[in-house]
């Protein structure tokens, strides 16, 4: 979490890398919180695969941030809750107080990508990137060249 709160480190992160878990009360920080939960859940479902040795395969997709149309957004406050007060932030005058290091990914590529990786020829227990195009990660478009065929 240092890392993604801006912090150095000359750690080198690759495939079998595992955050570890924050302990409550998070710094009283949902983002703190939010990324705690998404390391524990990586790490229970590697558990349960392990253990259990079930006869499906588990697709692990972690999209970076995820902006976009947001339809039971239904008031302005709404529209400017969860990630997209992120990119209203700035927009709207309003400072963001830790840093944020982020690639955006949009709600319908995330979406997409949940479809595609029901496609038989998509490699199982395996986790995917996506983000937008760098020079780093998986992008949602090589995401989507993994795939042989668009899913009917």
């Amino acid at each position: 979490m240092s890392v993604i709160t801006g912090q150095r480190s000359e750690q080198t992160f690759g495939p079998d890398s595992r955050a570890e878990a924050i302990p409550w009360p998070y710094e009283k920080s949902t983002q703190v919180a939010y990324a705690t939960s998404k390391a524990l859940a990586l790490r229970h479902a590697e558990e349960f695969i392990k253990r259990e040795k079930p006869a499906f395969d588990v697709i692990h997709i972690h999209p970076f941030v995820v902006l976009g149309r947001d339809d039971l957004a239904l008031t302005s406050q709404a529209v400017d809750a969860g990630s997209n007060a992120y990119a209203l932030g700035p927009i709207l005058g309003r400072k963001i107080d830790t840093p944020f290091i982020v690639s955006v990914t949009d709600v319908s590529d995330v979406a997409l990508a949940h479809i595609r990786a029901l496609n038989p020829s998509v490699p199982g227990n395996r986790s995917f990137l996506l983000s937008n195009t760098g020079d780093e990660g998986y992008s949602v478009s090589t995401f989507y060249q993994t795939c042989a065929q668009d899913v009917s």
